[in-house]
């Protein structure tokens, strides 16, 4: 865990249960840890400081916080989807961050 502070300590806490409620929904298990590791990784790549690489993972981390509406038929569908489907899923977006708010992707 990042940081030093015990009010760093509890938000990367609250994140971790909240990634563990997103993962445990999903057949998918530890995807939200690798989806951070990658991008923390290519960030690295791109010289990134220390500072933001934590700021990347702790939003990296519940990406897919929208899937926590999904229905579970829904999100463990092993086949194509529906195309009423298809706009369940591109709200998922919607729930996390509208897109006014978009991360500008500084260094």
């Amino acid at each position: 865990m990042p940081g030093d502070t015990s009010l760093e300590a509890t938000l990367w806490d609250a994140v971790a249960a909240l990634v563990s409620a997103i993962d445990g929904r999903n057949q998918a298990t530890g995807h939200s840890m690798r989806v951070a590791d990658y991008a923390v990784r290519a960030a690295r790549e791109l010289g990134w400081s220390k500072s933001r690489l934590e700021q990347l993972r702790l939003g990296a981390l519940p990406h897919d916080i929208g899937q926590i509406y999904w229905p579970d038929e829904l999100l463990n569908k092993r086949d194509a989807l529906l195309l009423h489907c298809h706009s369940c899923a591109r709200r998922q977006s919607s729930f996390a961050m509208p897109s006014s708010r978009t991360p500008t992707g500084n260094r």
